[in-house]
């Protein structure tokens, strides 16, 4: 198992996003307020069952833990990683340490994102 997919498995998206703002349960999931945009009415979904965040207001925008906690501290994949593998207690190996090599491990991992997201 990779790092990435244990950090996935010990991660609980709810736990994360309520960290940021308040969820309420809406049938199986969970709905707040956007913590990306100012609004009245909750727009922003969690289900938890997929371990997906989904805004369906200003943002219209979703991912999983990773892109989450991204757009939240507007960080790197990297970052993301080692905040949510340091909070699950994994150590995460270094990836050559290049600048270059994690901005190229970022990319790859945005293009799995929105490859994700659109299939």
């Amino acid at each position: 198992m990779s790092v990435i997919e244990e950090v996935k498995q010990k991660t609980d998206i709810v736990e994360i996003v309520g960290q940021y703002t308040k969820l309420t349960k809406a049938g199986k999931n969970l709905k707040g307020l956007c913590p990306f945009h100012s609004e009245k009415h909750g727009s922003f979904f969690i289900y938890p069952d997929e371990q997906r965040w989904h805004c369906f207001g200003a943002c219209n925008e979703g991912g999983d833990v990773f892109s989450f906690i991204m757009k939240q501290q507007n960080i790197t994949f990297g970052d993301a990683l080692r905040i949510l593998a340091e909070k699950a207690g994994i150590e995460v190996p270094s990836i050559g340490g290049q600048k270059e090599d994690r901005e190229k491990y970022d990319k790859i991992y945005q293009v799995n994102q929105a490859a994700a997201q659109y299939f």
